[in-house]
């Protein structure tokens, strides 16, 4: 069975994870617009915005075969946030980042630690990657938090997105 079939919906000890599609526009419309969220994302994304990025998803799942999840909590089905594996270049290079953003209302959960964990744990097998990456704001003390939870290393600051970050390094060899 192709990779992307395998990827398109999986569950965690308290989330499930399906492929993101046009459906969840207001779901993430509602992630984007709340201020928590936004202040580590690089500032809040309008409808049209949201819209287009959903698309860049679609093509990304498409070109890859893997991407970008709808996370929901695994007993009240209620919208947690969404991450994934994205192709995306920093400083020139093309890299896959492990993404995630969570509503605040599901942080200090362990919820991006356990998911982040099921993605690594799936990214070789599964993907044949050899490495990803991980950025963060300079402040976001918790993201870096579960990067460095879930092995990622500290490889250097970056200018990335406008702003300064973190870059993590997780090799799966």
């Amino acid at each position: 069975m192709p990779a992307a079939l395998q990827l398109d919906r999986f569950t965690t000890e308290r989330l499930v994870a399906e492929r993101i599609v046009p459906e969840h526009e207001d779901e993430l419309l509602k992630l984007h617009q709340d201020p928590e969220v936004a202040r580590s994302l690089g500032g809040k994304r309008t409808r049209p915005e949201v819209q287009v990025m959903i698309e860049r998803y679609l093509r990304h799942w498409e070109a890859h075969g893997y991407g970008i999840w709808c996370l929901r909590d695994r007993g009240t089905a209620a919208f947690v946030g969404r991450a994934g594996l994205a192709r995306v270049e920093i400083e020139g290079v093309t890299e896959t980042e492990v993404i995630f953003a969570l509503m605040p209302g599901y942080w200090g959960q362990g919820l991006a630690s356990e998911l982040v964990a099921t993605v690594v744990e799936r990214a070789r097998p599964d993907l044949g990657l050899d490495d990803a990456v991980g950025y963060t704001p300079t402040g976001n003390i918790a993201a870096q938090r579960v990067l460095g939870k879930n092995g990622f290393a500290v490889e250097r600051d970056i200018f990335h997105c406008g702003l300064p970050q973190i870059l993590f390094r997780r090799a799966f060899v």
